[in-house]
C-alpha cells in the first residue's frame, strides 16, 4: 500500500515539475514580447504575473500537485505564444475572423 502512495506522489511531483517549467516559459515569452496595443499589453502583464506565481510556489514547496489537463492547456498556450512571438493580438484576431 505504501508503494502505491509513493508512486502516486512521484507521478504528481513530475506533473508539478513539468507544469512549473511550462509556466516559467509562458512567463518569459509574455514578458519579453512586444504587444500591439495598450489593452493587450495589460492583459499580457496580468497573464505573465499569473504564470509567474506557479514556478515560485513550486520553488518554495507550496505547489505540490498538478492536473495533466492543466499541463496540456499551458503547453498549448506556450506553443501558441511561441508561434506568434508573444503577441496576444494575433491569435485573438484569427479567432474573431472565424
Amino acid at each position: 500500500m505504501e508503494s502505491i502512495i509513493n508512486f502516486y506522489y512521484y507521478i504528481n511531483n513530475i506533473s508539478s515539475s513539468i507544469n512549473a517549467f511550462i509556466c516559467a516559459m509562458n512567463f518569459i515569452v509574455l514578458i519579453v514580447s512586444r504587444q500591439v496595443s495598450e489593452v493587450y499589453r495589460r492583459v499580457a502583464y496580468i497573464l505573465a504575473l499569473s504564470y509567474a506565481v506557479i514556478p515560485l510556489r513550486y520553488l518554495y514547496g507550496v505547489y505540490l500537485n498538478s492536473n495533466w489537463f492543466i499541463i496540456l492547456l499551458n503547453s498549448v498556450f506556450c506553443i501558441v505564444m511561441i508561434i506568434y512571438r508573444g503577441n496576444l493580438a494575433m491569435p485573438v484576431s484569427k479567432v474573431r475572423k472565424l
